[in-house]
């Protein structure tokens, strides 16, 4: 039987991560909250909080991210951006921070200094292809486009220190009512994702990076709506703006998602990232949230100076302070991990000793 992702009013959960270990689970109550610190977004207008605008009806992915782990966002993000504004020729006039410049600008910001509980999130890659099709109508080389996003990915790791890296491969561009089945998008897409995959499959690392596949999550959701979304190819701004619930749609506009698809979004990282245990954001969290990321304004055109760390710096490893905090913050929670295992061993024993048996459902979190 084909499995689809479920959705109900609170958001994305799919049915096969919903039971945990007995040991696990009790590990997962032991879990201190905010253990991961800080949320860093490079993206373009699907991660936008408010740099430029945000396009859609409620919190975008990222924020739903950071208040599902206890996070402080910090979204660089800024609606259009392309990986790197020099990878196309018409960029003289460009006043678009790619990610690039944001990466930049956030290497300025002093008081965001990277630490071993930082996350650094990539969503990029729309912008590219279509920027692409209009300098190269005939055969744009779309790989350019995975290598840009790995080199940035390569910086995080050398400069920022980043060891927990979340990348979000290529949404279904040609299921958007403003591109309409359009194959040559399709493939365009599959290129690009392909390449992606390919490329973090051969990293030898010991970074963790996490590839999230959205393109399959929004596919699936179109495919196959859940109960609740009833209009899954037509903008809500075209057809409906009188209606009561924008999130009826999967579309807010030409190209992008409804509050609900970033909840889904949000919630499918929540409940498989391996960066924290899994958790979920609800409705009632949503209204009460208060960790909404600062604007920031990043320049374009970028120097390239943070590439020129990484040349010029001997055997390509660049020593800053946050190698000794990595080594401090990683011995923490290797000992928190181990305290939370003696306990749910301890715990699991105790209630075998009294002869009580324990379903796994009674141990969610």
């Amino acid at each position: 039987m084909e499995k689809h992702w479920q959705i109900d009013e609170l958001g994305f959960l799919p049915s096969s991560s919903m039971k945990s270990p007995p040991v696990l689970a009790l590990l997962l109550l032991s879990w201190p909250a905010g253990l991961l610190a800080n949320l860093i977004v490079f993206g373009d207008s699907y991660s936008d909080v408010g740099n430029f605008q945000r396009w859609t009806n409620g919190p975008v992915w990222s924020e739903l991210l950071a208040l599902g782990w206890n996070q402080s966002l910090h979204s660089f993000a800024y609606s259009g951006a392309v990986c790197d504004n020099d990878l196309f020729l018409d960029n003289s006039d460009r006043t678009t921070p790619s990610i690039r410049d944001q990466m930049e600008y956030y290497y300025q910001q002093q008081d965001l200094a990277p630490d071993a509980e930082t996350v650094f999130a990539f969503s990029v890659g729309v912008s590219d292809i279509h920027q692409a099709f209009i300098e190269q109508p005939v055969t744009p080389d779309f790989t350019m486009i995975a290598d840009c996003i790995m080199d940035q990915i390569a910086i995080a790791q050398k400069v920022f220190h980043g060891n927990r890296i979340l990348l979000l491969n290529l949404p279904p561009m040609d299921k958007m009512p403003y591109f309409h089945q359009d194959l040559a998008i399709q493939h365009a897409v599959q290129v690009v994702n392909e390449a992606l995959q390919q490329k973090v499959d051969a990293l030898n690392t010991n970074t963790t990076l996490d590839l999230i596949d959205i393109h399959t999550l929004v596919t699936d959701l179109i495919d196959h709506p859940p109960d609740g979304i009833t209009n899954t190819h037509q903008a809500y701004w075209d057809t409906c703006q009188d209606c009561q619930d924008p999130d009826h749609h999967v579309w807010w506009d030409q190209t992008h998602w409804t509050g609900r698809i970033h909840h889904a979004i949000g919630n499918f990282i929540l409940q498989t990232n391996s960066f924290a245990p899994p958790t979920s954001v609800d409705k009632q969290m949503i209204e009460t949230m208060d960790n909404q990321s600062p604007i920031y304004h990043a320049q374009p055109h970028a120097t390239g100076f943070l590439q020129q760390l990484i040349d010029q710096a001997p055997n390509n490893t660049i020593s800053t302070d946050t190698t000794t905090n990595t080594n401090q913050h990683g011995w923490l929670l290797f000992t928190i991990v181990v305290f939370g295992v003696a306990i749910g061993l301890w715990w699991r024993n105790k209630r075998t000793n009294q002869h009580h048996s324990l379903d796994n459902d009674t141990l969610l979190v």
